[in-house]
């Protein structure tokens, strides 16, 4: 009989809980709700005459730097939820 103030993980052969799993789908689907937000943000309509300068560069490189951030920021969030939730799995 297994431990029960062990946690489950791969080693101990205690498989997740589901409460685990539904938190790991709901924060898959934030993630995923981010990209598709971020996609949208891609398209920065109101920058196109826009001339002025934000922190010594001109807004729409600006504009295009912080989202290249976001979105490697989002898409490691989600490599590394991947990566967790399914220790079982071939890597």
């Amino acid at each position: 009989m297994a431990d029960p103030l062990v946690e489950a993980g791969p080693e101990s052969g205690i498989s997740a809980a589901p409460a685990t799993r539904r938190s790991t789908m709901t924060t898959r689907r934030l993630l995923y709700a981010a990209l598709a937000l971020l996609a949208l943000l891609h398209q920065d309509a109101w920058n196109w005459d826009t001339l002025s300068w934000t922190l010594g560069l001109p807004a729409g490189l600006f504009h295009h730097i912080a989202f290249c951030l976001a979105v490697s920021t989002v898409m490691a969030a989600l490599l590394r939820l991947d990566r967790t939730s399914d220790p079982d799995r071939d890597q």
